[in-house]
């Protein structure tokens, strides 16, 4: 396994594996230790010393006494420790981490601690790397490599060696990250293993057959030491939080990169993010609960340490909970052994399993209690540090509490009772009370109207029966701008958080990163639902697609279908052929029409060009070859009328309460034969597969389609609580269709209009699309186009598809200080939140170098850029329209020279925005294409 890393004739790899103890008093109190060799030869001869090539390898859950047993061993055998944990790689996170006190550094000499700054990145291959080098290192040296760390990836890598498996591409690589990240937060652990299984990794399917029993985290379990069991106290000072403290005065955000995402630390600085929210306030409460999050996060990542140590094969297991000294003379031995096989005493030893039946019951039933180990004055120091941290102007709490003390100890004067105070305090008492009681009606008052400044979100004056309808009316008609625009104007107004009344319907608009973080993180789950859309519930069989079925259960089920079967990495990939045979035939088609009118340098209209491309990759993509070149047209000529009713403003939609409405004005109508027509071509569609699948026509070398996959789920999913009706997989096609056609066209059209007008960036774009490629485009090398990417990437900040994204809170909750009552409509501005100076420098300008070296994408994990939406709701199709973009663009800049028609320069290019369903161009982009062989 390490042949060619390792310059010894045979190397011996012995791997510890620790647990912890069983938390309850039935069960036998125990460590586990596992262990295991491994022996491999390599070419080189054998040194004349003879000398033992062999590594030990401790791994276990956290808080399990790791560091400790690698200690005393590095002692006993003259060895050195190489960390295997992902978070101790880095300078100043030494509380977090747990690290090594620097006396304990001294005298065993520690390896992959404190290389790095916060802000960089670190991997798995990075770590095999490293520590493959440093184990070289050591050897030679004579001396004996320790390796302890509880990330178990890292040690599958260091152990088995870097798997052999071609290298993903970027673009892949970035999709199945976004959609295990999606995963995890939608909290579905069978559709993160399946996912796994289809890239891949069958080992996985095991993670999903074992159970997640609750498992206490290291601060409500005993050291790894043989003491008695002792409890976990919050440090008085406030190094912990000293250190996301540090994290944030970086420029670091949480869940930003792999520092940011450790355990303890994301949630330690969304705690001080929310805190400096709040003008540096806290209660005690808020810092419990933070502590309740902190311990709630340790214990998950314990139990994902269970799991994945459990269901490795390369360890034997020891019974730790014996004396260290036993199990340290175990292991010395063990060493020193020169025989092959491995035999643990009986003394030692412990089964596989790590209870017994009746243990793993008892298991079952354990739920942690929420234990807070902080005393009163722990507590207010470390709000005390947090208010003079986050806040100037805030009272020191411990100043507060001093007061608080020294009145309480501040001893009572004895009253002096005489006839004249007793006669005086009766003529007193009416005027004290009259006094006393203006001045509690007074606050009382006050704090009412406090009260209802903060329940309700600012906005302008309303009208009765039509609120703030005419307000909009006049500003469309004297500025000429599109919703989206009008509503940036009023917020500036207003504030981030406004409230505006159309008709009956009164909606929150959100116009901040830190609102949108609230809406679609904190209260994701509150916000998950879509508002109501007659529209969809007629158009989309009574909602039953993934845009408008409500959050529930149905609707997890649903996106699981969507995200694993229909939209992950791998089926996206497998429609590359198609996607390759489209761009070409686009490309064939401009050259054949610049050549038709090279002589008078007549422009292209690209607009209805790359509408048909969307829409043919959707479609064949979706419905197969045959379906598509017959009813392709057909159904784009529908499909376009469905997205126009969605975008359109009319008194049905703020007047809800009046049903007669849709029926008189005849948009009920039209709504009802657009769904004739979409439910007759798709009825046509799924009767041609259907038929296909009884005649056995489609053979197992045919790529599957979209419809076939949705028809075998719903044989798969007859049975289940929530079977996948006709009407559903008809639903999910419509989906699939406007979302993989209008928004992805769209895009390029922005971006070529983009480029045209700041021509630096187009020949930057062109030079690294043609260095890159010599004769053709291919998908494999679009992750090396990094200034195109940013290109995208600021083109999507400035036009996002949708420029304000749809929510409703089911409960109510509060925004920012305001509070939102339940069942209200709620719209994010990302255009405006793209367009703000307090997150982009220069907003306006169009600037790709913004994004190059950043770790901001569009993945919805960085709320000042959310063109796809964030949270559970985010749109699972990113990667399926995302890599059309970067292939129409990187072959429309690789084949031809642009130009604008007319002598036009590119200061007087039209880049006006139309709001319908998406953000579109008001007028169409026509241009010269020049193909790069005739350019001269």
């Amino acid at each position: 396994m390490l042949a060619g890393e390792l310059s010894a004739s045979a190397v011996r790899i012995r791997c510890l594996r620790l647990l912890l103890p069983s938390p309850f008093p039935s069960s036998r109190r125990r460590v586990l230790l596992r262990f295991c060799r491994r022996f491999t030869t390599t070419g080189c001869a054998a040194t004349a010393a003879a000398r033992k090539d062999k590594v030990i390898v401790i791994s276990g859950p956290t808080g399990a006494g790791k560091s400790r047993l690698a200690l005393e061993l590095a002692k006993k055998l003259q060895g050195e420790i190489i960390s295997a944990d992902s978070v101790q790689v880095y300078r100043g996170l030494d509380v977090g981490s747990a690290k090594p006190s620097k006396s304990e550094r001294q005298e065993v000499p520690h390896h992959l601690v404190d290389i790095l700054n916060p802000s960089d990145d670190y991997s798995v291959g990075k770590f095999f790397r490293d520590a493959r080098q440093v184990t070289q290192d050591i050897l030679n040296r004579g001396r004996v490599p320790i390796v302890v760390g509880g990330t178990g990836l890292y040690l599958r890598w260091y152990v088995y060696g870097k798997p052999d498996v071609p290298q993903a591409s970027i673009e892949v690589a970035s999709q199945v990250y976004s959609e295990l990240a999606e995963l995890e937060r939608s909290d579905d652990w069978d559709a993160a293993v399946q996912l796994v299984v289809k890239a891949g990794d069958p080992k996985a399917q095991d993670l999903a057959t074992n159970d997640w029993i609750a498992y206490p985290s290291f601060d409500e379990l005993p050291q790894f030491d043989g003491s008695p069991n002792r409890e976990f106290h919050w440090p008085k000072s406030p190094g912990f939080l000293l250190e996301a403290k540090m994290l944030l005065d970086m420029g670091l955000l949480p869940n930003s990169n792999s520092a940011t995402r450790a355990i303890g630390y994301r949630q330690a600085m969304e705690y001080l993010l929310s805190c400096k929210h709040q003008g540096g306030r806290s209660s005690p409460g808020e810092f419990h609960a933070f502590l309740a999050d902190f311990q709630k996060a340790s214990r998950n990542f314990a139990k994902r340490q269970m799991t994945w140590f459990r269901n490795e094969r390369i360890y034997h297991w020891l019974d730790a909970s014996k004396p260290m000294e036993r199990v340290l003379n175990f292991v010395h031995d063990a060493y020193h052994d020169q025989s092959k096989n491995l035999i643990v005493p009986e003394s030692l030893g412990m089964p596989r399993d790590a209870s017994s039946r009746q243990e793993l019951a008892q298991l079952k039933k354990y739920r942690a209690k929420n234990r807070h180990f902080v005393n009163r004055d722990a507590c207010y120091d470390i709000i005390e540090w947090i208010t003079q941290t986050q806040s100037e102007s805030m009272v020191s709490l411990s100043a507060r509490k001093e007061a608080r003390s020294g009145r309480r100890r501040r001893k009572r004067k004895p009253l002096i009772h005489s006839m004249d105070s007793a006669l005086m305090g009766y003529y007193l008492l009416p005027f004290l009370l009259i006094i006393v009681a203006g001045v509690w009606l007074r606050s009382r008052k006050r704090k009412n109207n406090n009260q209802k400044k903060k329940l309700a979100p600012p906005g302008p004056w309303q009208l009765p029966f039509i609120g703030n309808l005419h307000q909009l009316v006049l500003l469309s008609i004297t500025t000429h701008l599109p919703p989206h625009q009008l509503v940036r104007r009023l917020a500036r107004e207003h504030g981030p958080v406004m409230r505006l009344r159309l008709g009956e319907v009164t909606t929150v608009y959100l116009s901040s990163a830190r609102a949108a973080e609230q809406a679609m993180k904190v209260h994701d789950v509150a916000c998950a639902t879509r508002p109501f859309s007659a529209v969809g519930e007629i158009i989309h069989y009574g909602c039953k697609n993934l845009v408008f079925l409500p959050y529930g259960e149905e609707w997890r089920r649903l996106r699981k279908l969507c995200v694993v079967e229909l939209l992950s990495a791998r089926r996206v990939l497998s429609f590359r052929s198609i996607r390759m045979e489209e761009v070409s035939n686009l490309v064939t088609r401009l050259e054949t029409t610049s050549q038709q009118k090279e002589r008078g340098q007549q422009s292209v209209d690209l607009k209805p060009l790359l509408l048909s491309l969307a829409n043919v990759i959707t479609s064949r993509s979706a419905f197969g070859m045959d379906s598509s070149r017959e009813l392709n047209e057909e159904f784009v000529g529908i499909v376009e009328g469905v997205m126009g009713l969605f975008g359109a403003f009319g008194l049905s939609k703020m007047f809800p309460s009046l049903k007669f409405l849709p029926v008189i004005s005849g948009f009920r109508s039209r709504v009802m034969a657009l769904h004739r027509a979409v439910d007759s071509v798709l009825n046509q569609v799924i009767r041609q597969h259907m038929v296909a699948r009884t005649r056995k026509v489609h053979g197992d070398d045919v790529t599957e389609d979209l419809v076939d996959i949705l028809l075998n789920l719903q044989l798969d999913n007859a049975d289940q609580a929530f079977p996948l009706t006709m009407d559903s997989v008809k639903a999910v096609l419509l989906d699939i269709f406007i979302g993989g056609t209008d928004s992805t066209a769209v895009t390029i059209e922005w971006a070529m209009s983009e480029m045209m007008k700041n021509p630096g960036v187009m020949a930057r774009a062109q030079a690294e699309v043609r260095s890159v490629f010599s004769d053709r485009v291919s998908e494999e090398g679009l992750g090396e186009l990094v200034y195109l990417n940013a290109v995208i990437n600021e083109t999507l900040r400035l036009h996002p598809p949708g420029p304000m994204l749809p929510r409703q809170n089911q409960e109510k909750l509060e925004i920012d200080g305001f509070e939102i009552p339940a069942k209200t409509p709620i719209m994010v501005n990302v255009w405006a939140m793209g367009r703000d100076p307090s997150y982009w420098p220069e907003a306006e300008k169009f600037d790709p170098d913004r994004f190059l070296g950043s770790s901001i994408d569009y993945r919805g994990t960085h709320f000042t850029f959310l063109p796809f939406g964030a949270g559970r709701r985010m749109c699972p199709g990113i990667q399926f329209g995302m890599v059309t973009v970067q292939l129409a663009l990187a072959n429309l800049l690789f084949h031809f020279d642009w130009k604008l028609p007319h002598g036009m320069k590119p200061e007087d290019l039209d880049m006006r925005e139309v709001f319908k369903i998406g953000l579109k161009r008001k007028q169409n982009l026509c241009l010269i294409p020049v193909p790069v062989a005739s350019r001269n």
